[in-house]
């Protein structure tokens, strides 16, 4: 059969280390005949959040000091509100799961990752393009270095390469492309 606990009704709901584990505190709003149910489980966790003012978990709340984890407090987070400034630190760096599609010329950058984990930014118009519908450009030092056998399919279409130097009557050429 499981533990079922006890009901305490208090004024305010007690720190998080001085809560009993599996019990349900009932709390008195002030001025009020009305309590508002907190269970509290066998960890001392609390299920149903207590709110400040209606909207703010009492967690969260920059009043409530909560923080007990020594790696924390070891960071110089030894209150809610520093821990919060941190969480709101992180939070503005967060990418939101995108829900809406687009494209390059609405959406001109991409989110670029390092080995280290380094992010940037990144031209987004580039993704996705390769030699067969580029209009590609050299520049000085520019090349092409194959590393394995290679073959060009026409399919029957006629493959065209232009600018070439006629060389046909340059004795030092010994192999022409026709």
């Amino acid at each position: 059969m499981p533990i079922i606990g006890k009901i305490i009704r208090v004024n305010e709901l007690p720190p998080i280390g001085e809560r009993e584990a599996n019990a349900i505190y009932q709390v008195a709003a002030l001025g009020s005949p009305t309590y508002t149910d907190y269970a509290v489980d066998e960890n001392g966790d609390l299920k149903t959040h207590a709110v400040v003012d209606g909207t703010i978990p009492l967690e969260l709340a920059d009043s409530h000091v909560s923080i007990s984890n020594a790696d924390l407090v070891a960071e110089g987070m030894a209150s809610q509100a520093q821990y919060n400034i941190k969480t709101q630190e992180k939070l503005a760096k967060k990418l939101e799961i995108p829900l809406t599609d687009g494209n390059a010329q609405d959406y001109p950058k991409i989110i670029g990752m390092n080995d280290n984990g380094s992010v940037a930014k990144l031209p987004a118009g580039d993704l996705g393009k390769n030699i067969a519908n580029s209009s590609l450009t050299s520049v000085v030092g520019a090349g092409l270095k194959l590393g394995a056998n290679w073959t060009l399919d026409t399919s029957g279409l006629y493959y065209s390469i232009t600018g070439l130097n006629d060389v046909s009557n340059d004795a030092t050429f010994s192999t022409f492309l026709s």
